[in-house]
């Protein structure tokens, strides 16, 4: 009785050695960086560092492509425990009857199991190996996890790893968005990913693929009239093509955690269309770089966002990659109605009260106007309107230098804290932001107008978003600075711009032909 219980330790501690002893699977958390519009849909992506297309799986599973995998490759699925015996007796049998391998009889989680340890070579001790370390998947994860895992790891040809690479790269869709044929080609298609490919064995892949679908009709997960029609649905053809909606925002890492941003696919496309177009008009005049941000007032989320697009004939020396829209530049005129609102806000002046523009000279500071005349005296709208520098700079000096950059340090501009460091050029285009940062303080001015309302700012409030999981993840750092904002003074700033004469360059849309008012600021510099 003493010898048998010593037997039965050794073989228990023979058994724990041999399981702790069992290679450990290793699953690339290596994906291809991707960013998706609001509602899914694929703007831009590049492929991971080992040179693969594998996309992170986003929400579930798709409920098609789930039950059309299980019916081919492991119907016993949820009621086995890594290994059917089942199975394994079944592959058995059929191997002893034509005297070769000719079935495994692997789980999907030895399948999982053989992927995590690098596809070794096929052999029965292998095949064992495989086995137990699919019972150690099995004691780890859920059921829906080494689905997951599976789905985001299979092959399909190439250089193509995961069900969402190849829907998305064959498909041109994914999700929800599968059909019952497109189901049915996914599940296929790591079995023999070598050998059954769309370019070279199109007729057997789409007879095991058509017979798959009787397969699914016969055991009554889909209808004979749904296989029917399924049926007549073409095969891919090709590769699609990668979209570049949006390559700016991989580099600035949206695409790392998930890539679902706030775009809206539509937008974002239709923009870039514009953008380019204009680009080309202006290319003629050598400029070549360009940057586009569209967000919505109420939430801060950017609809469209371009940091360069590439002119068209020029794609060789473009440097459309450099993201312009978080490159810090000179302000220019952009500034202006910030000031004016400001000092309106303060009582300095009102928008009929006569400013004058005449030849000044400040310390060193000489400002001139862009036409190089002067007018004498001018009304405070007009002068704004016209983004006159000589006014505006008079107003900086009244208003003072400190307070006006306290309060665009309020408003979460990146700024030297020395306020002398720009003096009176400050409003002339002497400090720096980006688009980012000025879309960010222009939508903010808007939301306060709109509420109609008295607002005290701070910086970490004057934010864009780019992604749900990400908020305000790319604002100038705050400064726990404030700036009170009054609805009355943006009313009367925004009238004022409202009068500005569109430039003839800005013919992207007909704002004539739209039903709300606009009001506009160029920022030459």
């Amino acid at each position: 009785m003493r010898l048998g219980r010593i037997a039965l330790f050794i073989l228990l501690g023979l058994v724990a050695v041999a399981w702790l002893s069992l290679p450990e699977p290793q699953f690339s958390q290596d994906f291809s960086k991707a960013i998706y519009s609001a509602d899914g849909e694929l703007l831009s992506a590049r492929v991971s560092t080992d040179e693969q297309w594998r996309f992170r799986i986003e929400g579930t599973l798709s409920d098609k492509y789930v039950q059309a995998l299980l019916h081919f490759e492991d119907r016993r699925f949820f009621y086995h425990p890594g290994i059917d015996p089942f199975g394994i007796l079944r592959a058995l049998r059929d191997n002893l009857k034509v005297g070769k391998v000719v079935s495994g009889g692997s789980t999907l989680t030895m399948q999982l199991a053989r992927l995590g340890l690098g596809n070794v070579e096929r052999s029965y001790w292998n095949k064992a190996v495989e086995a137990l370390v699919a019972l150690k998947l099995e004691s780890r994860y859920s059921k829906e996890e080494i689905l997951r895992l599976y789905a985001q790891h299979a092959p399909f040809g190439g250089n193509l790893v995961g069900v969402q690479s190849a829907s998305v790269r064959y498909l041109r869709r994914h999700g929800d968005a599968l059909t019952w044929a497109d189901a049915a080609l996914l599940a296929i298609l790591p079995n023999r990913p070598g050998t059954l490919h769309l370019g070279t064995q199109r007729a057997m892949l789409q007879q095991r693929r058509d017979t798959f679908l009787d397969r699914l009709a016969r055991a009554e997960i889909i209808s004979e009239e749904t296989a029917r029609i399924s049926k007549r649905e073409a095969l891919p053809n090709r590769l699609h093509a990668i979209p570049q909606f949006g390559g700016h925002l991989l580099d600035l890492g949206v695409g790392e955690s998930g890539g679902i941003t706030t775009l809206d696919a539509r937008i974002q496309a239709e923009t870039k269309r514009l953008l380019k177009r204009h680009m080309n008009k202006l290319a003629a005049n050598h400029i070549e770089n360009s940057a586009l941000i569209v967000a919505r007032v109420d939430t801060g989320d950017v609809l469209a966002y371009h940091g360069n697009v590439v002119v068209s004939g020029r794609e060789e020396e473009s440097a459309a990659y450099v993201d312009c829209a978080q490159a810090k530049r000179s302000t220019g005129s952009t500034l202006k109605p910030i000031l004016f609102a400001q000092a309106m806000a303060e009582g300095q002046f009102f928008p009929r009260e006569l400013l004058t523009d005449l030849p000044v000279r400040l310390g060193g500071f000489r400002p001139e106007n862009y036409d190089r005349s002067f007018r004498g005296v001018v009304h405070a709208d007009e002068a704004l309107a016209s983004s006159l520098n000589v006014p505006a700079v008079r107003v900086l000096e009244q208003f003072g230098v400190e307070r006006f950059h306290e309060a665009l340090l309020g408003l979460g501009m990146g700024l030297n804290e020395d306020p002398w460091f720009y003096g009176l050029s400050m409003i002339l285009g002497g400090a720096e932001s980006s688009l980012w940062q000025l879309t960010a303080i222009y939508r903010t001015l808007a939301r306060v107008l709109r509420d109609g309302e008295t607002r005290s700012i701070a910086s970490n409030q004057v934010g864009l978003r780019l992604s749900q999981d990400m908020p305000d993840r790319y604002d100038a750092a705050p400064t726990g600075r404030k700036v009170t904002l009054e609805s009355p003074a943006l009313w009367l700033m925004t009238e004022a711009l409202e009068k500005v004469e569109r430039p003839a360059t800005h013919d992207l849309v007909d704002i004539e032909e739209l039903p709300r008012r606009f009001a506009w600021k160029t920022g030459t510099s």
